[in-house]
């Protein structure tokens, strides 16, 4: 387990943590991209393998205590926090990017946290047309690679995020309008393409900024070249044009940027060149 990595964004302490971490065949990871286009952008890179984090990002301004996401539930998050002398009933809110289970496999671990959720990811997840939606896009990327039984589960875990966990927690959950501000200084942008319920989220703190792209970014060369999309992008047009739109306003603004499946701690920024864009890892 990596320690967790703190720095100061303007007035806002912030955290991140290693909730796990694995590596896999970088072909693999980007089977569209074609054979020879891959062999030369490889040839830059140092290993053919691709480091994938799983990072969760606290921020803390002095009253409240918030969670982007809530990891997997079974990874190194608990720890990591109580290595940080953070105890789970410290964490007043959790904010949700999209249901994919490293995401919000962990909310059963945070007892008086309030849930914040786009208005738009609700009703993709409690309405039976929108559910099946949801189950369907993750469990066609997965119709090749797993076996049947294995795509069973994995469409039942999905389906019970719409149909019992988030109707349990409704209580919690604050929805959220639009792009607006969900608290000073804190916004979702929203970012389909990885899922129809993915958003990224915008973060200022008197002159800083930190634009955190979620799963929108899973190798630096996706800075370079946005059609490099993975085989885990739901609807990989999409996800291309989202990234450009991403990548974009984080060169423009000069935003510090944070994924959560880059290699920990997962923060970097993206710079504009007379030749393109390219990624500046912290």
């Amino acid at each position: 387990m990596s320690s967790p990595y703190s720095f100061q964004l303007g007035a806002l302490q912030v955290t991140v943590f290693s909730d796990s971490s694995r590596t896999m065949d970088l072909r693999e990871a980007f089977p569209g991209v074609e054979a020879e286009a891959f062999q030369k952008v490889a040839a830059g890179f140092p290993s053919t393998e691709l480091a994938v984090g799983y990072n969760v990002l606290l921020l803390d301004d002095g009253r409240q205590k918030t969670l982007i996401d809530a990891g997997g539930g079974r990874g190194d998050l608990p720890a990591g926090l109580s290595a940080a002398g953070i105890a789970p009933e410290a964490i007043d809110r959790i904010l949700i990017t999209h249901g994919d289970g490293d995401h919000i496999g962990g909310l059963g671990l945070f007892p008086r946290a309030r849930i914040l959720l786009p208005r738009p990811a609700w009703d993709l997840w409690t309405t039976p047309a929108g559910r099946e939606r949801m189950v369907e896009e993750f469990i066609a990327l997965f119709r090749e690679r797993a076996p049947a039984d294995r795509l069973v589960e994995m469409a039942a875990q999905r389906a019970a995020y719409g149909e019992t966990i988030l109707p349990a927690l409704q209580e919690r959950i604050e929805l959220v309008e639009g792009e607006a501000d969900l608290a000073p200084g804190l916004r979702f942008l929203p970012a389909p393409g990885h899922r129809s319920d993915h958003f990224a989220v915008e973060i200022r703190s008197d002159k800083a900024q930190l634009l955190h792209l979620v799963d929108a970014i899973r190798h630096p060369h996706q800075v370079v070249d946005p059609g490099w999309t993975s085989y885990i992008d739901s609807y990989p047009v999409q996800t291309a044009a989202t990234n450009e739109r991403l990548f974009a306003m984080a060169a423009e603004t000069r935003a510090l940027v944070f994924a959560t499946h880059l290699p920990f701690p997962g923060l970097g920024r993206i710079d504009q060149t007379p030749d393109g864009r390219r990624w500046q890892p912290l």
